[in-house]
């Protein structure tokens, strides 16, 4: 059992699937993408040079049926999908299939063709949509925030709780492990929260040896979000007040947007003083090349 979302940038949402009103009976372009391989001819040299690779853009197709109560009920539906698959609104493409739900931004190619007249209560349709970046985001995995810090546990038995007592503490500075387990490399939202003040606060990637940091002493309460996935990327700060500002020109000049590899990445906390007083939490989806 599946279902489909699509849901435009002003929020209005179709839900397609194997239950009415929106009937699914196929769907295309939603496995593996072409790749797409570069190459030249060298004089004297027999076969070719690879250029480059990439993987090409995803076009998708949805066919189905409009099932309504009553021929009312179906010029409603009609209005309603023409209306939410509006070419000039972009949206998102939600796939869900058991525990699992899998993102994917897209334009709308055409507004939905309705081949067939209305057959009394039912409608065939097609859908097509476009994707610039053929990868799909999981969303079942990674939702959560990860803390980039080791969990102390400071509980012990007989337990006896008192005024103040903690069960456990977060210390940064060690490495820590976190693991991408989608097809590529992915960028992510690093969230930086001061205790008290700090200067230079970073992320640092122990493998690759790149870093995000952020020159100068901030004062206790101060806040820093850090995205680095394509497309969105950007530095902002909340100071004590709770004021936003661009972070950008606090960066480090040697700074790096920090991506997780496939696989295991180790990352670490780092300051020039004050290491204890910053907590760094990640937010990611991995990315797939198909559902």
């Amino acid at each position: 059992m599946y279902e489909l979302i699509y849901k435009n940038s002003e929020g209005s949402l179709i839900s397609f699937g194997v239950q009415p009103p929106f009937t699914v009976k196929s769907k295309t372009g939603f496995g593996a993408v072409e790749n797409k391989i570069i190459t030249e001819e060298q004089y004297g040299l027999d076969g070719v040079i690879k250029v480059s690779e990439r993987l090409d853009k995803r076009d998708l197709t949805i066919k189905g049926e409009i099932i309504a109560k009553g021929t009312e009920d179906l010029f409603n539906l009609q209005h309603e999908m023409i209306k939410t698959l509006n070419p000039k609104t972009p949206g998102t493409l939600i796939y869900r299939v058991f525990d699992h739900e899998f993102q994917i931004d897209v334009l709308v190619v055409k507004a939905p063709d309705l081949p067939d007249p209305a057959k009394n209560i039912t409608q065939a349709f097609t859908c097509t949509f476009l994707a610039l970046d053929p990868y799909w985001s999981d969303m079942s995995k990674y939702n959560t925030l990860i803390p980039l810090a080791v969990a102390t546990k400071k509980h012990m038995w007989p337990l006896e709780i008192t005024k103040g007592y903690e069960f456990a503490t977060l210390k940064s500075g060690e490495i820590v492990p976190v693991t991408n387990d989608g097809d590529v490399s992915v960028g992510g939202t690093f969230y930086f929260s001061l205790g008290a003040e700090a200067t230079d606060p970073e992320v640092y990637n122990v493998i690759t040896q790149e870093f995000f940091r952020f020159k100068g002493s901030f004062e206790a309460g101060t806040k820093f979000k850090l995205v680095t996935t394509r497309g969105q990327k950007e530095a902002i700060m909340t100071d004590p007040n709770g004021v936003e500002s661009n972070a950008m020109p606090l960066r480090d000049p040697n700074s790096t947007f920090l991506q997780l590899e496939k696989g295991d990445n180790y990352f670490q906390v780092k300051a020039t003083t004050g290491i204890g007083n910053v907590i760094v939490q990640l937010d990611f989806q991995p990315l797939v090349g198909g559902v």
